[in-house]
């Protein structure tokens, strides 16, 4: 159902258009004057405007030219009883979505108004679907924000550990030496390139020995008049070696 104003200054007309758009299930009201036709668009939202272009107090082109330029965006049809080049570039020129002649027949009626109707339907869909994608555009502005202060969450995080490994590294009288799984050397501190070399990049085994191969969960050993401990960490699914050298 939708709601509609029909304006024209024949009664006649007004109450056959009126009756025929109500038999179709719509809510009409009418208006026979530019003034009348006024107080009703302030009054209430219109889907669809029908007026004749011929009114007692002003044309027809004028309250069109007034609507769109009051920000009336809806379909809004012409009537006409002696079409002329003029009445139709004027309809035009102010954005009239059609126009009828009179007499008006029934069928061609409601066929432009169906059309007009389907106009205003396809256009509320355009608008649902911005308002949808505006809304979806700002959920996922919200989820990148957050994924950006959880990025900076985990900075901090990585930076206040780096930091506190750094400090571990540098400032502690042992050596400490950190192996991947498979023996690798991945990082060695100051003390230990003292004591043992810089050896990183290459095994255990190859600084070490055998001893390694008896690693299981912890060692500790002498090596070179050096204590040697060796501790293997897991974390989750993976696990490395560290070695702590004194």
């Amino acid at each position: 159902m939708a709601n509609i104003l029909v304006v024209d200054d024949e009664e006649g007309i007004r109450k056959t258009l009126k009756r025929i758009l109500e038999k179709e299930g719509h809510f009409v009201e009418t208006a026979g004057s530019y003034k009348e036709a006024c107080e009703r668009f302030v009054e209430r939202d219109f889907d669809l405007i029908i007026m004749d272009i011929v009114l007692p107090d002003v044309p027809g082109t004028e309250l069109l030219k007034f609507l769109k330029e009051a920000g009336y965006e809806n379909p809004i049809v012409m009537i006409t009883g002696k079409p002329s080049i003029e009445t139709v570039q004027e309809a035009v020129r102010y954005r009239a979505f059609d126009y009828i002649t009179k007499p008006i027949d029934r069928k061609e009626f409601l066929e432009v108004v169906n059309k007009a109707l389907e106009d205003v339907e396809r256009k509320k869909d355009e608008i649902s679907q911005k308002v949808a994608e505006y809304l979806r555009m700002r959920e996922v502005e919200k989820e990148i924000e957050e994924m950006k202060r959880e990025i900076k969450k985990l900075k901090e995080e990585v930076e206040r550990k780096e930091g506190y490994i750094e400090k571990l590294y540098e400032t502690h009288s042992f050596g400490l030496m950190i192996s991947a799984e498979d023996g690798k050397i991945i990082d060695m501190n100051r003390i230990a390139k003292e004591k043992v070399g810089d050896v990183v990049g290459k095994n255990l085994r190859e600084v070490f020995g055998e001893i390694v191969d008896e690693l299981d969960e912890e060692i500790v050993t002498k090596w070179k008049g050096y204590d040697v401990e060796f501790h293997k960490i897991k974390e989750g699914d993976k696990s490395m070696i560290m070695v702590v050298i004194t």
